[in-house]
């Protein structure tokens, strides 16, 4: 395990699944984690608890990352808890379920923020 004792970070769309463990792996290696998410408070609020409760800084902050006042809330909370960032990860989007998908279908379901990641074929 690597150490990030010290460091900080936001994981997107941290309320359940990968954002979720993504956020717990990143709490063991040591670092302070924010967590992003849209409409999960409860399970947001017991992702904070489970890494509080192994000894780092955690807060969640709710949002939709395709409204940019709500994608500047979360890096302003980052600013004021951590007084700056280290990592992100940019988990969060929403997918409408697609045999193959386009694109286009591609660019709408991934918020501003992570809309420069295209997937690959």
């Amino acid at each position: 395990m690597i150490d990030l004792t010290g460091r900080t970070a936001i994981v997107t769309g941290g309320s359940r699944g990968i954002g979720a463990a993504t956020a717990r792996l990143l709490a063991r290696a040591g670092a302070s984690v924010g967590i992003g998410y849209r409409s999960r408070a409860a399970d947001a609020e017991a992702v904070v608890a489970e890494l509080q409760s192994l000894g780092v800084r955690a807060w969640a902050e709710p949002g939709d990352l395709s409204v940019r006042s709500d994608a500047d809330r979360l890096f302003e909370r980052a600013d004021r808890e951590f007084g700056g960032l280290d990592l992100f990860v940019a988990n969060a989007a929403i997918w409408r379920w697609a045999a193959c998908a386009t694109v286009g279908q591609w660019s709408s379901s991934a918020p501003p923020p992570v809309s420069g990641a295209r997937p690959s074929t």
